[in-house]
């Protein structure tokens, strides 16, 4: 393996991620959860078990050869791991002050208010809240919006590990940025597709690039820039928000790669990981810029209803050299291996001209693959 031109990337799942580096030139190594057969046949790569956590996916990542590495979700809870890899590995994207500081919804909000520009209103606490499911508890650890519940009679949240967080009504999106290069820089918004049973604000996929109003996009660069200047933000980074009463309100921001960065490179034939790296002071060759795959491009999670057991499920287009085709399918779990109700079982593509085609492209894919896979529909 050529240091020079590797890249380690930690996290639950790093499939995506690996495949945005070879797009921007790179060689990727690494561990993750799964071990998607997908992601074996791309690359190196090591698997923790669920089980031990971020810790099991700190040891496997310290025994690697030094390398430039970057981590997804959901490293960025973790600070100190992030400084314990990036003392032998180097970091190409935000260190644990930066995480210290974005991941803070107290001073997201308050720097919001600041700068004049929307905001979820943040408690620390429950007290004096009306228990009416105006107010949200969510998890300070977050991850795919898991945890998030409404504030009800019947909710009892832990302040150390929850705050609350005013429930605004609207549809959700993502904003892609990419800071200190030189400026910041809005690179498109994506729809999310959020729900799953008993976790209504779970993570599923997304859709992008979406059309946005002038003003909505004027807010986002005005957002953009002030955290990355509050927060000494670089590289990609996203942020969530309600597009509430006309007006995007951010509720959370993931100063990492994050899961709409592969929509954004399908469909504009663009390397914004090789942007990403240089921004953090490395060398992002990034393959030669081609047309899109599509207009738009989505992507949606399968989750199990019911306990499940992978079938031989080839890769798509294996052995093609071409990094930015639409898969049909990704996150490709082993044959035989045992999938448990509520788990990931993999991923679905489509693409449209527009987002509502998309969309329906997306429905159909998860129902034909739930019919290959016998898989109960999550409604």
């Amino acid at each position: 393996m050529n240091g020079q031109d590797s890249l380690l990337i930690v996290g639950a799942c790093t499939r995506a991620a690996a495949y945005s580096a070879a797009r921007a030139g790179l060689v990727p190594v690494c561990v993750d959860f799964f071990a998607d057969r997908d992601l074996a046949a791309l690359c190196d790569l090591e698997r923790a078990e669920p089980s031990e956590g971020v810790d099991g996916l700190r040891e496997r990542a310290h025994r690697m050869p030094a390398t430039d590495w970057i981590y997804t979700g959901p490293l960025e809870n973790r600070p100190d791991v992030v400084a314990g890899l990036s003392a032998r590995h180097r970091l190409r994207g935000n260190g644990p002050e930066v995480l210290h500081a974005a991941r803070d919804p107290a001073r997201v909000a308050g720097l919001m208010e600041r700068r004049g520009l929307p905001r979820a209103e943040v408690r620390e606490g429950a007290a004096g809240l009306p228990r009416d499911g105006s107010w949200l508890i969510k998890p300070r650890a977050s991850g795919g919006g898991l945890g998030i519940r409404r504030l009800d009679s019947d909710a009892s949240p832990d302040a150390a590990s929850c705050y609350c967080q005013r429930f605004l009504a609207g549809d959700g999106y993502s904003a892609l940025f990419l800071a200190g290069s030189p400026l910041t820089r809005l690179v498109g918004v994506s729809k999310q597709i959020l729900g799953l049973p008993g976790s209504p604000f779970a993570y599923r996929g997304s859709i992008g690039p979406c059309e946005m109003p002038w003003s909505v996009v004027e807010t986002l660069r005005s957002m953009g820039r002030a955290m990355s200047e509050e927060f000494g933000l670089v590289g990609l980074f996203g942020v969530d928000f309600i597009l509430h009463e006309g007006r995007p309100h951010p509720v959370e921001v993931n100063p990492r790669y994050t899961a709409s960065v592969e929509v954004f490179e399908l469909a504009s034939g663009r390397s914004l990981l090789a942007e990403h790296v240089s921004a953090c002071g490395g060398e992002g060759r990034g393959l030669r810029p081609r047309a899109g795959a599509a207009p738009v491009v989505g992507k949606l999670v399968l989750y199990a209803v019911e306990p499940v057991i992978s079938p031989d499920i080839p890769v798509p287009g294996a052995g093609s050299c071409d990094p930015f085709a639409v898969p049909e399918v990704a996150d490709i779990p082993w044959p035989g291996t045992a999938i448990a109700a509520g788990e990931p079982i993999l991923t679905v593509f489509a693409t449209g001209r527009d987002v509502e085609e998309c969309g329906r492209g997306l429905r159909d894919a998860e129902e034909e693959w739930r019919r290959r896979l016998a898989c109960r529909d999550m409604a």
